[in-house]
């Protein structure tokens, strides 16, 4: 399907030759000197899955980035920035903008990838308020029940570990309404997808004037968080020149602002969570003791969902009743059921949510069989390169920037397989660590049985 883009940019001859090459590439572009008028509207409304991106100079005012996010709300909106404009940067994360990117970057594969990658559809769920439902059948989950709202009642700060997608934030939600902070908010931040120049500010905000352009006092997320929860997931992921500002936070229970003298005092709850083991990071010099037994005051590890097998056939059935997919697939056979039971569940609860999504596509009626049961199907025998070369090879019917990715998500496997550390995998990659983190968060979404090694 042609992806739609609008792409603003009153330099219209500075971005000519990338926005020719995009347009050989396939993407349906509309290009518009400014964001304003009719025009950008009526794109707007006949484009809801569009891709909006809009460059923004320097001199720009803050109530231009509110004006683009206040009419393109819904979509997709890639900033284009100046380096030196951090300020526009700030304030346009915080305003919900999906990426920001220097505006000096203009290689087609980079935006081929970048727009790949922030397809609407693929970024739509979060767009959307989600209800968080909790499914506890299986015993191990039903103590796990017992055991978070117990630590949710004590007010301890707690460090949540296991597998990816098998379900941490969820346990987060429990403790939190578990808690005599139940009616404060719950503010979750994914630490791995934090800008790295723009984490200490994201994270404890910054005063009027503390940089260029910075026209007003704005809070973090440790503000936002006062007087209920702050859930820190992809804790390892934190850089380590902040973990030591973080372990302040924790202990004095206040904070200072990027540009401030003043500490401002918190009352907040701390749940952190992490795939990784933070003891080998810790070894590494990758991660500091002192906050890690600050941070794991009450540590709870989440078993995998293979390890729960009673969950599986009752989260089943949660997706088929929840799914936003129109389908009339509602109920699994025995047969289905049976197949669901003995797979091994890699990539957790939200390969199962995957799985029963392809089902619902592949079923004639209203009923899902074995055969519409399919897995994400990686022989754990072969190597991550033979892999990808049999996608490559068999996959003819995917398209190229699919199977540019299926090697590259590939040699990033094998790559973090020989190296000692993910600073040094990046390195061989010749990519930085952060670009590495969002790649990797990328795998998790789309690959989640070559992540589960990851």
């Amino acid at each position: 399907m042609t992806q739609q883009v609008l792409w603003i940019d009153p330099d219209q001859q500075q971005s000519l030759a990338l926005r020719s090459a995009l347009s050989e590439r396939g993407i349906d572009l509309c290009t518009l000197p400014h964001w304003s008028g009719n025009t950008t509207l009526r794109w707007l409304n006949q484009h809801p899955d569009g891709v909006v991106v809009v460059h923004v100079s320097i001199a720009a005012r803050e109530a231009y980035l509110e004006d683009i996010f206040s009419k393109g709300s819904m979509h997709t909106v890639l900033l284009r920035i100046p380096a030196s404009g951090l300020h526009l940067a700030s304030q346009g994360f915080k305003l919900g903008a999906t990426d920001v990117i220097d505006s000096g970057e203009l290689d087609t594969d980079f935006w081929m990838q970048t727009l790949q990658t922030h397809r609407n559809d693929e970024v739509a769920e979060f767009l959307k308020p989600t209800q968080k439902s909790v499914i506890f059948r299986d015993p191990k989950s039903k103590k796990l029940l017992n055991l978070s709202e117990k630590v949710g009642k004590a007010g301890v700060t707690a460090l949540l570990t296991g597998p990816t997608g098998c379900g941490k934030e969820v346990i987060a939600r429990v403790i939190h309404a578990a808690s005599n902070r139940s009616e404060g908010p719950f503010v979750a931040v994914n630490c791995a997808a934090l800008p790295e120049h723009l984490i200490e500010d994201m994270l404890f905000g910054h005063e009027k004037g503390a940089f260029t352009g910075a026209a007003r006092e704005q809070a973090g997320y440790f503000e936002q968080a006062h007087g209920g929860t702050l859930f820190l997931d992809e804790i390892a992921e934190l850089p380590y020149h902040l973990q030591a500002k973080l372990l302040r936070a924790l202990q004095e229970k206040r904070i200072t602002r990027l540009g401030g003298d003043s500490e401002v005092r918190l009352d907040i709850r701390v749940v952190a969570a992490t795939n990784q083991a933070l003891k080998e990071r810790i070894a590494q010099g990758l991660f500091r003791e002192d906050l890690y037994y600050r941070l794991s005051a009450f540590q709870i590890r989440i078993p995998s969902l293979a390890q729960r097998p009673e969950d599986i056939l009752a989260l089943a059935e949660h997706f088929l009743a929840t799914t936003e997919f129109q389908s009339t697939a509602q109920h699994l056979e025995a047969c289905a059921q049976a197949k669901l039971q003995a797979y091994d569940w890699p990539g957790n609860i939200r390969e199962l949510e995957n799985v029963i999504m392809r089902a619902q596509i592949l079923s004639d009626n209203d009923r899902i069989t074995a055969a519409d049961i399919e897995f994400d199907d990686l022989s754990s025998s072969c190597s991550l390169l033979d892999t990808a070369s049999q996608a490559l090879s068999t996959n003819a019917s995917s398209g190229l920037s699919d199977l540019v990715r299926q090697s590259e998500y590939a040699a990033i496997m094998e790559t973090l397989q020989k190296a000692p550390t993910r600073e040094e995998a990046a390195k061989q990659l010749g990519i930085s660590p952060r670009t590495l983190r969002h790649k990797l968060q990328k795998l998790r979404e789309t690959e989640p049985r070559l992540a589960a090694s990851a």
